[in-house]
This record gives C-alpha cells, structure tokens and sequence, in this order.
C-alpha cells in the first residue's frame, strides 16, 4: 500500500501526515469537514454515468476579472468561444509586465482583442460598475486576511 504525505495546517501549527492511498479511494482533507483537519474517504466501487448534462455548457458573454494580474484566469476563460468581453482589472501592472516579460505562454490572453486590462483599484472598479454588466465576476486576489 502506497503512503502519500501532506503538510495539514493545525490550529496548533503545521504537522505532516501520512494517508494510506488504497486503489478505488478518494481521500482529502480540507477545514470544511465538521472537524478541521479530518481526513474524509469515500469508496468509488462503480461510476455510474459519465455524460455531460444539457446545463454543462452555461453560456457566458461578459466577465470581470478582479486581480489575476499573472493572466492565468485571462488565458482560461478566453477559451470559451461564447465570451465576448472579458474586462481585467489590477491594481499592480509591474505583476502584469513581469507575467508578459517572462510567463508569455501564461498571459498571452492579453493579446486576445476581447480582453482589456484596466490598472486601478478592482473594488473602487466594481462600485462604478452598473449592476447586470457581466455575466460573471472572477475574484483571483490574495487573500485579504493572509492565510
């Protein structure tokens, strides 16, 4: 039986873990279980569909991006054709420059003429936005409280 070894982050501090890894288990541990830190595992003995639902494809037109200055989100959400207008807004474009200079493959969404890059303030951005705008709002910032 194999052993896979993760890092769980403890209200008392950081601690590695062993999990057994059993062929037919999904294991994962996540703080949204009743108990922070419990380690959930389910057996998959058959799955039992494996199509596509009529709702999957959920069209999309206009999307914010708050953040993602690196331009990953940009990149994969212009890959749905269905998007028209993708509006980026970072409030740092030395992360945008250095993402272009040396991670092309990864912010060439910026190249893509339906994407436009805004460098202010994303909340001050959203507060002046008309509600109804965007199909969709896309936050990808760290995170505020520093966790």
């Amino acid at each position: 039986m194999e052993k896979e070894c993760v890092s769980i982050e403890h209200s008392n501090g950081k601690e590695m873990e062993c999990l057994s890894i059993i062929p037919g288990w999904y294991s994962d541990v996540s703080d949204l279980f009743p108990v922070p830190g419990e380690i959930m595992s389910i057996k998959i003995e058959k799955i039992l569909f494996r199509g596509r639902s009529k709702y999957q494809d959920i069209m999309i037109f206009q999307v914010l991006i708050v953040g993602g200055g690196m331009g990953f989100t940009l990149r994969e959400v212009l890959r749905y054709p269905s998007v028209e207008k993708v509006d980026l807004v970072e409030i740092d474009d030395m992360v945008v420059n250095a993402s272009r200079k040396y991670f092309p493959d990864i912010a060439k969404g910026y190249e893509d003429p339906r994407a436009t890059l805004y460098v202010e303030d994303g909340n001050a951005f959203v507060k002046n936005t008309a509600p109804g705008t965007y199909d969709a709002i896309i936050v990808d910032s760290s995170d505020p409280i520093g966790n």
